[in-house]
Formats: C-alpha cells, structure tokens, sequence
C-alpha cells in the first residue's frame, strides 16, 4: 500500500540534496577569487619586470656576458677551448653569437612572476627565486651545449630545434620548476 512500510524492510535512504549548500557556494566563490587574483598579479607582475629589461638594457647585457662566460669556463672543464669575443664563440667550424633570446633571462621572469604572484611566505618566495634562477641558468647551458652538435652536422635542422623544440621544453622547465616549488611549500596551517 501507499504509504505503509513493511516492518521487517529498512526505509529508503532519501536522496542526497543535488545543490551544493551554502559552505560550498561560499568556497567555490573563494577558489575563483583566488584564481583571478593571482591571473591579475601574475599578468601586472610579469608586465613590470618585462618593462624593467626593456627600460634597463643593462640586465640584458649581464644576462648575455654571464651566458658567454659560463660556457667558457665548461668548455674549458672539457678541454674544447674556444675562441670567445665579446657575445660571439667559436668553436672549430660552428661559430655563434649569444643573443638576449640567448639567455634564460624571459625564462627567469616568468618563473618569477608566478612565484611573486602565488600566496606563500616571503622565505619560501626568497628561496623560490634564487633555486629556480640557478636551475634555469643550468637548463640555459644545457641547451645551447646541445645545439652545438646540431649547428656542426644539421644546420637545416638547426632553426626548428632551436625555436621551436627548445622554446617549448623551456616553457616546460619553468612550468615544471613552479609546480615543484609550489608542491615542496612547508605546510602554513591553511587549507590549499
């Protein structure tokens, strides 16, 4: 019959409620606020420091020199000396010229506006900047290092490799370095 229960059946559980409550709406709220947020910071931040290379030509400048000396003193280390003048390496029959696009310094600056731009402590941002510069100077290295080889046999392949393989696993390495930072954060007693 309607409405009667048979004594020896368990009632029907009654269906979960498909809105979320209150509490939920407030913290979806929350995460988009967050979310924006940090869009907002990241982009006025990476604006800033993409303003303070374009205004003092300086950085650059330090940035290539810097690139230039670090691969003198690793092909020293490994006995293929070359010839280095100013911003142009030679090296048997490959020369090059390490140009800004040369340097990890954009790489560095997007790095870092997302680190700025993310909530977390100063001493953990201070680290974050320092670690992932160094292990995007590193990468930097690695890459030319490895172009070289390519510049000596494949030159047709050369500016494929170098602009678009390269640029792409760039921009993996500085996602990679970010997500790792933000993942080893120590723990701040609030909810992520």
């Amino acid at each position: 019959m309607f409405g009667s229960r048979d004594p020896g059946r368990p009632a029907r559980p009654r269906a979960a409620s498909l809105s979320p409550g209150p509490f939920v709406r407030q913290r979806e709220k929350s995460d988009t606020r967050e979310i924006l947020g940090f869009i907002v910071r990241f982009g006025s931040i990476w604006t800033l420091l993409l303003l303070l290379i374009a205004f003092v030509p300086r950085l650059s400048e330090w940035a290539v020199a810097g690139t230039v000396v670090s691969l003198r003193l690793i092909l020293s280390i490994v006995g293929m000396g070359g010839a280095f003048s100013g911003d142009s390496i030679v090296l048997g029959s490959v020369a090059f010229t390490i140009a800004n696009d040369c340097t990890p310094l954009a790489a560095t600056v997007g790095l870092w506006a997302a680190m700025l731009a993310f909530r977390a402590s100063a001493r953990w941002k201070l680290f974050g900047l320092v670690a992932g510069a160094a292990a995007l100077w590193v990468y930097n290295l690695v890459r030319i290092l490895a172009l070289l080889p390519m510049m000596a046999r494949r030159w047709s392949l050369f500016p494929v490799i170098h602009l678009y393989l390269w640029q792409t696993l760039t921009l993996a390495a500085v996602g990679a370095i970010f997500v790792t930072w933000h993942r080893w954060r120590p723990a701040t007693g609030e909810p992520t």
